[in-house]
């Protein structure tokens, strides 16, 4: 009896001494509400590295080859088999000449349109980049690409039918210009001739300057968004020469039409390039991307042998500026292995799509001198086959 009550002394002591001292207790409490306040402002940083335990080890995990520690430089060399077309480049269109009135009238079976001839050229593509292993894992790369395509044709006048009512004795067939000659006939109709010929030079060169940091977003994919600066330098130059004037009497023959446009721009440009990793080294890539470059049109100028009048016709304007977008896409396969754990090789085939506005500034030039408004679409799209190569080191 006496152990028990003894037993139930200590416990009644023990809770007495156990009471909550309010002075203590209020700044324990300050204490864990202050603890937890900076627990919270430490979970994110912006620019900073975050906690590792407020993220998965997995998020935003680095994709940058890790052949050196530091720095790891990359040359990369293309071959490029591009199309190289572009809009308002029709030359002329199939007619009949009437020789008793001296009109051109459209033929009865309809009239065919001529379109300077476009084809497949052959350019390449190099760059030199660092991966910045030790710099958050930053990719930074410059890349050149030259793409000079020039294209010839030949066009004679087409054995058409006449419309209804016209003798064929007095019916030749023609070829009726479109915008590019500036004289016209005692009539008020554009030149007909029985042939023409044409010959169009286009010579693109690009400059990037980009960074980008490659991450895996879980474990197959890794995207690659970038940034940087575009530069492009692109020269045009259109000939095209009529022979056998059946419409106009000129001094000589045949009458050629020179036109050119030489500019340059340098502007923004951003994207997202995107790997899915298939396994064995191989991968699906798919990549797009924009520019927004401040162009200057340095030189349009058209110029063209006297036919009509006494003197030779010739306007241009000089340093013309404005805003020229321009957007790229591409997809493919792709293939990498490391030799060694020194020395990566890398190769890829993509078919790549290329849209560049208002380029056609040559046949802006003419369509205001002749008709008075701007009606011709004017862009410039390059699509084709690119094969690149990669050395890492």
């Amino acid at each position: 009896m006496k152990y028990g009550f003894l037993g139930l002394s200590i416990l009644s002591c023990c809770a007495l001494n156990a009471q909550e001292d309010p002075e203590l207790a209020l700044n324990c409490r300050a204490t864990q509400r202050k603890a937890k306040s900076e627990q919270a402002r430490q979970c994110f940083h912006p620019g900073e590295d975050s906690l590792p335990c407020t993220m998965q080890s997995t998020y935003n995990y680095p994709a940058t080859g890790k052949i050196c520690d530091q720095f790891g430089a990359f040359v990369t060399a293309s071959y490029l088999y591009w199309f190289a077309e572009q809009e308002g480049m029709d030359l002329a269109t199939s007619a009949t000449f009437d020789t008793l009135t001296g009109l051109v009238l459209p033929t009865d079976g309809g009239s065919k349109a001529i379109f300077q001839d476009a084809k497949y050229s052959s350019g390449f593509k190099v760059g030199l980049g660092w991966n910045l292993n030790q710099c958050d894992h930053w990719v930074v790369r410059a890349d050149y690409t030259r793409l000079h395509e020039h294209t010839k044709q030949n066009e004679e006048a087409p054995e058409v039918e006449v419309p209804f009512g016209i003798a064929l004795i007095t019916s030749e067939p023609t070829i009726y210009a479109t915008s590019w000659f500036f004289q016209n006939s005692a009539l008020g109709q554009p030149i007909a001739a029985q042939s023409f010929s044409s010959s169009w030079h286009m010579n693109l060169d690009l400059i990037d300057l980009l960074a980008s940091r490659p991450y895996y977003q879980g474990r197959s994919l890794v995207v690659s968004p970038y940034g940087g600066l575009k530069a492009a330098f692109i020269r045009q130059n259109l000939r095209i020469a009529a022979d056998s004037f059946q419409n106009v009497i000129p001094p000589v023959q045949p009458v050629v039409s020179h036109n050119k446009s030489h500019s340059w721009g340098i502007g923004p440009s951003g994207g997202v390039c995107t790997h899915w990793i298939l396994g064995g080294g191989f991968r699906f890539e798919g990549n797009m991307g924009a520019s927004l470059l401040f162009t200057q049109y340095t030189h349009v100028q058209h110029s063209e042998d006297a036919i009509t009048l006494t003197y030779p016709v010739s306007y241009s304007f000089k340093n013309y500026n404005c805003l020229r977008p321009m957007a790229e896409m591409d997809l493919g396969l792709g293939w990498m292995h490391t030799f060694n754990n020194s020395f990566a090789l890398d190769i890829n085939v993509t078919y790549d799509f290329n849209y560049l506005w208002g380029q056609n500034m040559m046949r802006t030039l003419n369509d205001l001198n002749i008709i008075g408004v701007n009606a011709a679409s004017n862009d410039l799209y390059l699509h084709g086959l690119t094969v690149s190569a990669g050395f890492g080191f």
